[in-house]
């Protein structure tokens, strides 16, 4: 029985670092078998970074001119609470 529980452990923990390796590697494993390019991948992901920041900069441009920033004003100082008049 303990040698069927051994199997099964080692079973499932091969399972699991093939799920592992798989996840960490999938972009990798999808490239090969469609045939792309790492010089072309690095490629595409230059340009979607830049295409990135690009988005993000009109974004932040557009926004400022929809909703410019409006100064903050500083609350007032509170005043110090003044003390009860001696009791008589």
């Amino acid at each position: 029985m303990s040698t069927l529980l051994a199997y099964v452990d080692l079973t499932l923990a091969g399972y699991v670092a093939v799920f592992v390796v798989t996840l960490v590697f999938s972009q990798k494993i999808k490239d090969f078998f469609a045939g792309v390019p790492a010089d072309m991948r690095a490629g595409l992901k230059n340009v979607e970074a830049g295409l990135l920041a690009d988005v993000k900069q009109y974004q932040a441009s557009l926004i400022a001119k929809i909703a410019p920033v409006k100064p903050v004003v500083a609350a007032p100082a509170l005043a110090a609470p003044v003390a009860a008049p001696p009791a008589a």
